[in-house]
């Protein structure tokens, strides 16, 4: 378009290139429906002084992504990822890629929070990216859970006392299975685990009803697993307002107890949570043990053909963080 003002000529010149769009930043999280999908780059190309972030923020598991296509102008257009916050900072960086360095590539992060930012400079552009997601609750080699049976069969006998495997643990100990609740177990408290003798008591319970109200914090016992050990308190993971576990999902649980301190430290798919003690009316809070011997699915919601506990490993030491994340799916030795 010519303008004239004056002795002056103005010229307007509006450039339209086909297929080039401005990426936006785009969240997904528990609350929402979606657990795989693509980000990619709007268009056949990617704009100038482009930045947008992908944030993935859920419960529990790890993020996967695959790299169908990965095309940055080299050394000067970045992809960052950040894994375990959904706010970037230079700490939580795992991995910076640019050029064709991360094309027919897939990775793996063990976190549930994972943040992928794009940045381009203001010069040249490239065709950009085309990612596959999806959010994964065990490796491809978990053996996935067993049939559900019509009838649960369950049996134990209980060695001397001393004597391991005995469930008579004095000192540390470690809880870690595979668990699949469904939406009812979920509306009340049923045991996942429970043993009670005259001597020693382990109860692992899902508290499925929000009745612990927690003073001086918005963390409260609602969707979440506890764990308690011989005459101490209820410790939970506190994960408010979704707690330790979703309807029908697969998850990893661990209970870690430190028998010098009376605590428990526990994890969710292999990653450590905050945990603190259950509290009621501003005391400490001892869960109610059912009848002597082994329990399992029931408290006050008996245990449904759907609800699944499998792969129960009980450990007589405390077990690493670093033993939980990395043997999730380990086959056990005869």
């Amino acid at each position: 378009m010519l303008q004239r003002t004056g002795r002056w000529f103005a010229f307007l010149v509006l450039c339209l290139a086909t297929g080039v769009f401005a990426c936006s930043d785009e969240s997904y999280t528990s609350v929402g429906s979606a657990t795989s999908g693509t980000i990619a780059t709007p268009g056949s190309s990617y704009i100038n002084n482009a930045d947008c972030s992908y944030t993935f923020d859920f419960v529990h598991g790890g993020i996967e992504l695959v790299f169908n296509t990965f095309d940055l102008e080299n050394g000067f257009d970045y992809m960052y990822i950040y894994e375990g916050t959904t706010i970037p900072s230079a700490e939580f960086l795992k991995i910076r890629v640019t050029g064709n360095e991360a094309a027919g590539k897939t990775m793996y992060f063990e976190a549930s929070q994972v943040v992928v930012v794009f940045q381009s400079n203001s010069f040249t552009t490239r065709t950009g990216y085309s990612i596959n997601w999806a959010r994964k609750t065990f490796s491809a080699s978990s053996p996935g859970p067993p049939s559900p049976l019509a009838t649960p069969e369950c049996s134990y006998s209980e060695p001397p006392t001393g004597s391991w495997p005995s469930l008579e643990i004095v000192g540390d100990a470690t809880f870690e299975f595979n668990l699949r609740l469904d939406t009812t177990a979920m509306t009340s408290r049923v045991d996942i685990f429970s043993f009670h003798s005259t001597t020693t008591d382990f109860i692992i319970r899902f508290l499925g009803d929000d009745i612990f109200d927690q003073p001086g914090t918005t963390n409260e016992a609602h969707r979440t697993i506890g764990f308690q050990a011989t005459g101490g308190f209820g410790y939970y993971e506190a994960q408010a307002p979704t707690g330790s576990a979703s309807p029908g999902v697969d998850v990893h649980l661990a209970g870690v107890f430190d028998s010098g301190t009376g605590t428990w430290s526990i994890f969710v798919d292999g990653m450590p949570k905050t945990t603190l003690v259950l509290q009621q009316s501003s005391s400490p809070y001892t869960l109610s043990s059912s009848g002597l011997g082994l329990n399992i699915g029931y408290y006050r919601m008996r245990w449904e053909v759907a609800d699944r506990m499998w792969d129960m490993r009980v450990w007589n030491y405390s077990r690493t963080a670093a033993e939980i994340d990395d043997r999730l799916d380990w086959p056990l030795s005869p």
